[in-house]
Formats: structure tokens, C-alpha cells, sequence
């Protein structure tokens, strides 16, 4: 099929409708659809721009969305707006699922691709949350990119640390500690100094890897035990049954997991 594309100067009306249309029936999962959409934009802009509107809405990027103007449209467009309504902000379909998933369970597991959105998802949960924050990430290299964009996006007034410590209280709304498995230890020394509210565990596929996936499953039993109520949410990138992480460690206090299968990119040559 890509062979054809390339060569061509003008787009395959009817391709692209059975793509949209596949789409509108099952969401953007389908990788050779991905692929063929980003082929059509690179070697025909003009002629992609006419399909490209109906696309975002279709796909559910709705921030990228103006006025709807066609009747398909407009039905995605009264989706969009009640994805406002419900949860406040202009998430995409995915990430308005997993948003209402953590806010109402108290341990919530979830696998998407690294085009889902998490990250956003991520800073509006942030930018809510009053109290505490503790985030737990595989490595230093990631925590190093973490502090930067958390830095960032709170306030003066919020704390962002990579350890946990309990300094500058008097000029501190609330804090933010980003660490890795290893720094866990320190959590248990303070915990009846925080106002924890949302632990986020990141990347937690690294529970499979050995030495530090030891030290990381040994954190989770020991935040479950002593914080049995505080909301968790587990990530990973594409797995089949995020629901592991509870039967591994025996969580059964109000949980859910989902895997969301819907891809919003693919990258080409």
C-alpha cells in the first residue's frame, strides 16, 4: 500500500475515508493506518489538509479541534465538550477514562502508549492535588527530566524535591518528592510529617527487573501497608494486564486497571 502512496501526487479519497471510518468504529489502534496517514501528510500537505480536521476529531485530540463543519463533526465535538463538563479540563477520550479512574478508585493500574498523553494527565492531576505528592521513577535520568517539568508547572509556593525531607515549612503550601525506588527508605521516616494525597508510580514495569524490580515491589507492599488509603496510580507503556501489579502484591483495597490500546503518532523516516 505505501509503495503506491509515495508515488502518488494526489491522495486516495477512498483510502482515507476507510481509514477514518475504521476509526470512528474502533479508535486510532491500527499501527498501518498510523503509518499510512503520516505518509499522505509528508509527501501531499495541501491536498492532506482537506481530511485533517475531521481526523483530529476522530482520533479524540480535541485540543487540536476548531469548529466542527460536518455533522460527524459536531457529534464529536458534544463528546469533547462533556469531557469538559465532567472532568474540567480538554482531555482526550483516554485520558478523560483514566482521569475518572483515579479519581475514583483508590488504587488504579493502567497501561497506554507513549503517545496517550500521560503526561499531561499527569500535570492536571498535579495542579489539583492540595496536599502531598510522592512520585516514584525507575532511574535518576528520568528524575533528573521530571524536576524540570514539575518546577515548572507549580507555584512557588509548592516544594519539589528529590528527596524527602521536611524543610521550609512555614513558606510551603505543599510539597512534591520525586524519587527513585532506592530513596523509598526515607518516606517511612517522615510519614507522619506529610499530607500525602496521591502516590504516583511510573514506569512500573521495572517491578520485572531483577535487582531494582526487588527494591521497587518491596516499596509498593511496604506503601500499601502504611498507606492503605492514600490514591496510587500504577503506569506502564504497553502491556497486556496491569492488573498484575495488585495480584503480585495482594492490593485488593478498591482497585481497577485498564490497557488503552489508542496510538495518536507513528514516527516515519
Amino acid at each position: 500500500m505505501l509503495s503506491n502512496i509515495l508515488f502518488n501526487e494526489t491522495i486516495d479519497s477512498e483510502l482515507i475515508k476507510e481509514i477514518l471510518y475504521d476509526f470512528h468504529r474502533y479508535g486510532p489502534i491500527n499501527n498501518c493506518h498510523l503509518e499510512t496517514l503520516s505518509y499522505l501528510k509528508k509527501y501531499n500537505i495541501e491536498n492532506f489538509k482537506i481530511y485533517e480536521e475531521k481526523l483530529m476529531f476522530l482520533m479524540g485530540l480535541f485540543y487540536k479541534t476548531s469548529e466542527p463543519n460536518t455533522f460527524i463533526e459536531a457529534i464529536y465535538n458534544a463528546y469533547a465538550q462533556t469531557i469538559i463538563e465532567e472532568t474540567g479540563h480538554n482531555f482526550t477520550p483516554v485520558q478523560a477514562d483514566a482521569y475518572n479512574s483515579i479519581k475514583k478508585y483508590t488504587n488504579f493500574s493502567f497501561s497506554a502508549p507513549t503517545s496517550a498523553g500521560k503526561s499531561f494527565l499527569f500535570q492536571e492531576l498535579i495542579k489539583e492535588i492540595e496536599g502531598d505528592i510522592i512520585i516514584v521513577l525507575p532511574s535518576r535520568a528520568l528524575l533528573s527530566e521530571y524536576l524540570i517539568k514539575i518546577k515548572k508547572l507549580v507555584s512557588k509556593e509548592t516544594l519539589v524535591l528529590q528527596f524527602i525531607e521536611i524543610v521550609n515549612t512555614k513558606k510551603t503550601k505543599n510539597r512534591i518528592f520525586i524519587i527513585t525506588p532506592e530513596r523509598g527508605e526515607e518516606l517511612f521516616k517522615n510519614i507522619d510529617k506529610l499530607n500525602l494525597e496521591l502516590i504516583l508510580l511510573d514506569e512500573a514495569q521495572i517491578s520485572e527487573e531483577g535487582i531494582r524490580g526487588m527494591k521497587f515491589d518491596s516499596l509498593v507492599r511496604r506503601i500499601d501497608k502504611k498507606l492503605n488509603n492514600i490514591k496510587k496510580v500504577f503506569t506502564h507503556p504497553f502491556i497486556l494486564n496491569p492488573e498484575a501489579q495488585f495480584q503480585k502484591h495482594n492490593i485488593y483495597n478498591n482497585i481497577e486497571s485498564e490497557t488503552y490500546n489508542q496510538k495518536l503518532l507513528e514516527n516515519i523516516c
